[in-house]
């Protein structure tokens, strides 16, 4: 994302220092970023998605803006936002304690796991602290179960971001089989943030404090060689095929938010050096069945809301099946056993909206799309 965010950076800084630049010098300046931009996307084995807002004059540039990804961690700028607005409206306070409880400890909550439950006590601010600069995930389940999932969509629909959804807390790995993703796409991420900027949610204090939790220092994508003095309120994401980053950059004069969302990425390093602008060869691991399912519909590798999905694990890769609301997605043999799973998986259709199966080594399975009356 180095020259990526820079782009912008330097972009965002020359109309800062040069407030009778022309409508036409801003024009170009643009353009180049777009450039820039459409040469990263063409060089990443994946599907990107772009956001990026000026949020002195709400100009921008999007890119597969309204394509829907799974969020990973980037998820938890909802929580963050709604545990804020419940302050702000007296649900809680951001000083409660809360008393660390064994059940709370999940995989990846490096300092949660190192707090002794039924003693350790720690306000709620303080797990959101924990949530965004590490990503702790059980401090970030506490807050869920605080707030509550529905309270955080109210929210987002309250906003009109409706294909932005917190579905499931953080490694409930039933959820997840069960295909509950936490999902967004980059221009609703990006409207989120604007309107926590412009106090279109919070006041200006909860606002204020809002950022402040939000630019902890943390390992992401987003400050990675800018300034190490600049102010950057993110909270980047990573799963299986996935890498997102979602922020205001704080830049004196011209701040503005970038929104980056990558899928289907077949190496996953290269999804994260195509955030830093940067090419590298493709891996010959990760050809498996991704391109021949590609092969079998290549108009549906992008989301889309209204689509149903199949999540298909091989070999500890992640490929997206997606078939358009009339049509089914046929799986031809071979016939293969899958424990804690209801559906025979020889010749069969599949019409739910989620299904996760893991094939064995030696397996590979080949699926194809059929039009619902055509249905076997």
């Amino acid at each position: 994302m180095k020259p990526l965010v820079c782009s912008v950076l330097l972009v965002s800084t020359c109309f800062s220092q040069t407030a009778a630049s022309s409508s036409g010098k801003q024009k170009v300046l643009w353009q180049k970023l777009e450039a820039r931009i459409q040469q990263v996307d063409q060089q990443l084995d994946g599907v990107m998605g772009i956001a990026i807002e000026d949020l002195t004059n709400g100009d921008h540039y999007f890119l597969h803006e309204d394509e829907v990804f799974a969020q990973a961690s980037s998820i938890k700028i909802t929580v963050l936002a709604n545990l804020y607005l419940q302050a702000q409206l007296g649900k809680l306070r951001l000083t409660d304690l809360y008393t660390v409880q064994a059940s709370d400890l999940v995989p990846d909550s490096d300092i949660m796991n190192g707090l002794t439950p039924g003693v350790t006590r720690i306000t709620l601010r303080d797990l959101a602290t924990m949530m965004v600069a590490v990503s702790d995930n059980a401090a970030t389940n506490v807050l869920i179960d605080r707030v509550g999932i529905e309270n955080v969509n109210a929210m987002l629909d309250s906003l009109g971001l409706t294909h932005t959804r917190l579905r499931r807390k953080m490694m409930d790995l039933e959820a997840a089989k069960q295909g509950r993703e936490n999902i967004s796409t980059a221009k609703e991420m990006m409207s989120l943030l604007d309107a926590v900027y412009h106090g279109k949610l919070l006041n200006k204090e909860s606002t204020n404090d809002f950022f402040k939790i939000l630019s902890t220092n943390k390992d992401s994508f987003i400050p990675r060689d800018l300034p190490p003095d600049l102010k950057i309120a993110n909270k980047p994401g990573e799963l299986e095929a996935i890498r997102n980053d979602s922020g205001v950059v704080f830049v004196e004069g011209r701040p503005y938010v970038i929104c980056v969302m990558t899928g289907y990425l077949r190496n996953e390093r290269e999804g994260e050096e195509a955030e830093h602008g940067q090419s590298t060869n493709h891996s010959a691991h990760g050809h498996l069945t991704a391109d021949r399912i590609d092969l079998l519909n290549p108009g549906l590798r992008l989301p889309r809301d209204d689509e149903q999905q199949l999540l298909h694990r091989c070999l500890g890769l992640r490929v997206m099946v997606m078939a358009a609301s009339d049509q089914v997605i046929h799986l031809r043999g071979p016939t293969v056993e899958l424990p804690g799973c209801p559906l025979g998986l020889h010749d069969k259709d599949f019409s739910l909206e989620s299904v996760v199966m893991n094939f064995p080594v030696d397996v590979t399975p080949e699926f194809e799309l059929l039009p619902r009356e055509a249905r076997r």
